[in-house]
């Protein structure tokens, strides 16, 4: 065929679409190609596509339960995000992971996770969480490891009388000392599940009842004490531990979890500065990101930190909860994301709508949108926000003299910036 007879080639400039607000949905296979998801505010709006094909959500993992923070995202809804923002073998950058929630759902997934955050009690839940261990091994190791050997008794009056029954702390203390500077995957599995039973309502936790979000001053849990009339019994910590072992891993342990291709990592350091990263080799940014009272514990892990050899947490070198300094800071870690996220890849927030309308300036919406539209546009362009379904969010909350500590994030949606 000559050249005069082929037909003119035509140019067509396509435009990316403006700003849009569209819904979270996921496809059958939750695995959804980039095209498809994401510049087309159709596919977005409207019910779930599950829902249309009358296929049931997937509920949240068994591994999930382990030791929930407060604060930390609805396993559904990062598992929403997931499958609408990326696709498999992503790798995906949580640089305020809590307690890993982001991190298990690309793992299962099949994602690569990068996971953050300067808080060494999430961290040390996030890891536990990521890398199980088989129920056998727990058993085994509980029945090798007698925790009845003696213990002192020192500072137990003053600090922990209020909680525990001596016989009880002394088992504490005996699995607190065996665990103590272990870095093996079960050593590390079984403080992540003892974290999360030092404090609890419940008749499976180690102490009396206490609140299980934070752990109240001792001078606290004894007015609590007198108030419910309830003196510490004695609570046998192997057998709790072995039937918190089994709750958790009820579903079992997902193999993919142990892919040797998923080159997953978890790193204690400020979110500003990921030198441990590549540059541009970040798909997607997920995070739940605190904003100014958000997160605000106090000294509610002073137990946790105890068990964990810690005298109190490191002094932050970021503190996310004052108003004053929030913008300044989240500026730098979109910088920092800017770097490590690749050209056309995205970084999203989730927005928490109990917090939509806080002083100083709005959620995290209005505050992330201000930073790219205003600071941030030659790096960042907001992209869209998907609100997410508000039905089968569970959420667990308790008001104490007007505050709110929730274990579950209560998200409206998930505010998307793509990198220029």
């Amino acid at each position: 065929m000559s050249t005069a007879h082929r037909g003119q080639l035509a140019l067509k400039v396509v435009e990316r679409p403006s700003y849009y607000e569209g819904q979270l949905s996921i496809s059958p296979k939750g695995d959804v190609s980039e095209t498809e998801n994401i510049g087309r505010g159709v596919s977005l709006s409207g019910e779930s596509g599950l829902e249309n094909l009358g296929i049931e959500e997937p509920s949240a993992h068994s591994l999930h339960s382990l030791s929930p923070l407060p604060f930390e995202i609805n396993p559904r809804a990062a598992s929403l995000a997931l499958s609408s923002l990326s696709r498999r073998g992503d790798t995906i950058l949580d640089p305020f992971c809590s307690s890993g929630v982001v991190g298990l759902e690309a793992g299962l997934t099949e994602r690569t996770y990068l996971l953050n955050d300067l808080d060494p009690v999430a961290l040390t839940i996030a890891l536990a969480r990521i890398h199980p261990c088989d129920i056998t091994e727990v058993a085994l190791w509980l029945q090798m490891s007698p925790l009845n050997a003696p213990a002192s008794l020192e500072g137990f009056d003053r600090l922990f009388s209020a909680f525990y029954e001596p016989g009880t702390f002394r088992e504490i203390s005996a699995l607190r000392r065996q665990l103590m500077n272990k870095s093996d995957r079960l050593s590390s599995f079984l403080r992540g599940l003892a974290l999360g039973l030092l404090h609890s309502r419940g008749g499976g936790g180690f102490s009396v009842y206490s609140p299980s979000e934070k752990a109240l001053s001792p001078a606290k849990q004894i007015e609590l004490n007198d108030k419910r009339n309830q003196v510490p019994d004695y609570r046998a910590v192997a057998p709790r531990l072995l039937r918190k072992s089994a709750m958790v891993l009820q579903e079992g342990i997902p193999s993919v979890l142990f892919k040797p291709e998923h080159r997953s990592k978890i790193t204690q350091c400020d979110p500003r500065e990921l030198s441990h990263i590549r540059t541009g080799s970040v798909d997607l940014i997920l995070t739940n990101p605190p904003i100014p009272r958000h997160r605000s514990v106090g000294d509610g892990n002073w137990l946790k930190l105890w068990f964990l050899g810690m005298k109190r947490s490191p002094s932050p070198a970021v503190d996310f909860t004052n108003p004053a300094s929030w913008h300044i800071k989240m500026n730098e870690v979109l910088l920092e994301g800017a770097r490590v996220c690749r050209t056309g890849g995205r970084a999203a927030f989730f927005c928490d709508r109990s917090f939509s309308h806080i002083e100083d300036g709005g959620g995290t919406k209005e505050r992330i949108l201000k930073l790219a539209q205003d600071e941030l546009s030659f790096y960042w362009e907001p992209e869209c926000f998907l609100s997410i379904p508000e039905k089968k969010v569970s959420i667990t909350k308790k008001k104490r003299g007007g505050s709110t500590l929730r274990f579950r994030s209560d998200p409206e949606g998930v505010l998307v910036l793509r990198r220029k």
